[in-house]
């Protein structure tokens, strides 16, 4: 899933073993716009919960090179998304990214 002003999958549910096609996911990722955070997550848990695997790890990753700048950008129902989610066994890791032309 990527995100600017809208959220659009980039990547399915993928297991962790799957780490060529997790890394390539993440090569295409560049910088763009805006951060539309309230999006992104509203579209990371939706491809989550429709992945969901009983007694497995269930997370969403996200990737962010800015702070909420456009949608919901209030931390108050962003959290409570966040808080919801985890309930439900969804788990949420943030990461700072920037777009650079690094290798690993």
């Amino acid at each position: 899933m990527t995100f600017n002003q809208e959220a659009r999958v980039g990547r399915e549910m993928t297991p962790v073993a799957q780490k060529a096609q997790l890394h390539a996911a993440v090569d295409r990722l560049a910088a763009n716009g805006s951060t539309n955070l309230g999006a992104g997550l509203v579209t990371g848990y939706q491809v989550a919960r429709a992945g969901f695997r009983g007694g497995a790890t269930n997370r969403v990753i996200l990737l962010s090179d800015g702070l909420a700048n456009t949608g919901d950008t209030q931390a108050a129902s962003i959290l409570a998304q966040v808080r919801a989610e985890a309930d439900k066994q969804i788990a949420l890791l943030g990461v700072g990214w920037a777009a650079t032309t690094a290798t690993r």
